[in-house]
């Protein structure tokens, strides 16, 4: 038998057991606005009522149910339907009542997840440098992605009246277009002409034919992302410089590099010289095109070890990287670089 405080009796229940224990199931109903109410136990064995000495009394604390709303998920945290929960235990509730418990699992909604644009390049593309793309989330604006382009290499390797182009992937890459002209006076890529657009990225050489044999000509190769329908440059190579058929006069094309060092070790902020490079030439006692510096530097990562235009290393973070000789027509060697 249950008694209130008053010494009502709030419910009865038949007990199991034996003479040592005996057991029963009892469900109390809220009929009070206390959150907590303490009731007294007793007994009764065929018609009389024992009251146990000393006494038992059973304290219930009942829930204490909050609501909490809904929420929507983000791109990066997750949502939840409205339901109710007890600010004392901690229990779920489907029902303002607090009838039917719920788990967490099916009252979230999952992240919706970033949905990238097509981005945009950080700043104009440098000659075989690293550049930095950034993409924003539609559904939310104050979230971006930067990420780093590789550096672009090319190449020239000069045949009879053409020239067989190589040149680095780009991942980011739509495609590739390849700007050349006959070397003037105007050391630049201003009146470079398209030759050839390769749609893709997996073709990654070309040849052009019909060029006249003992001219020098001036290259380029650009990687494009076609964004809303429109080819923007996202990586370039230097405007490299080499001899259809490999002579004219007094110039020919390198054809070997060898470097004196191929592998560096430095630590954060150290830096180190690149010396003792030397070339051979396509054709012997000639010289290369002096259009550009005779050698060019670059580095695969400008974030572990950048490279100065003179041949200096500066070594930044942890990491590893290529740094990149590179002559007058492309031809180029690396040098592995480690900073610990």
């Amino acid at each position: 038998i249950i008694k209130d405080e008053s010494g009502n009796i709030v419910t009865e229940a038949k007990t199991s057991g034996n003479s040592v224990k005996q057991t029963a199931n009892i469900r109390l109903e809220r009929n009070t606005g206390d959150d907590q109410v303490k009731y007294s136990v007793s007994y009764l064995v065929g018609s009389e009522v024992i009251d146990p000495d000393p006494a038992v009394n059973i304290t219930v604390d009942f829930h204490k149910i909050v609501r909490v709303p809904y929420k929507a998920a983000t791109c990066v945290k997750a949502g939840c339907k409205e339901h109710y929960k007890c600010s004392k235990c901690g229990t779920l509730f489907s029902d303002e009542s607090g009838n039917k418990v719920i788990t967490a699992s099916k009252l979230t909604i999952k992240a919706t997840g970033h949905k990238w644009d097509g981005g945009q390049m950080s700043a104009a593309p440098k000659p075989s440098a690293n550049g930095t793309y950034i993409y924003t989330c539609k559904n939310n604006k104050n979230h971006k992605k930067k990420v780093n382009i590789p550096v672009l290499l090319a190449n020239a390797e000069a045949g009879d009246g053409n020239f067989s182009l190589s040149w680095t992937r780009v991942s980011q890459a739509n495609g590739y277009e390849i700007y050349m002209s006959e070397c003037d006076s105007k050391d630049s890529e201003a009146n470079c002409r398209l030759k050839k657009r390769i749609s893709g990225n997996t073709n990654l050489d070309y040849t052009v034919k019909g060029l006249k044999s003992k001219k020098p000509y001036k290259i380029c190769v650009k990687a494009y992302k076609t964004v809303n329908g429109n080819r923007i440059c996202i990586a370039k190579s230097y405007l490299f410089h080499s001899v259809c058929g490999n002579t004219t006069g007094k110039y020919t094309n390198p054809s070997r590099m060898k470097l004196k060092k191929t592998a560096v070790t430095l630590k954060k902020g150290k830096t180190f010289t690149i010396k003792g490079t030397t070339m051979t030439m396509a054709r012997t006692k000639l010289k290369p095109l002096n259009h550009e510096p005779k050698l060019r530097y670059a580095t695969s990562n400008k974030a572990i070890a950048k490279v100065s235009a003179k041949g200096k290393i500066t070594a930044v973070k942890k990491g590893s990287c290529k740094i990149y000789v590179i002559a007058v027509n492309g031809l180029r060697r690396g040098i592995t670089v480690t900073v610990k």
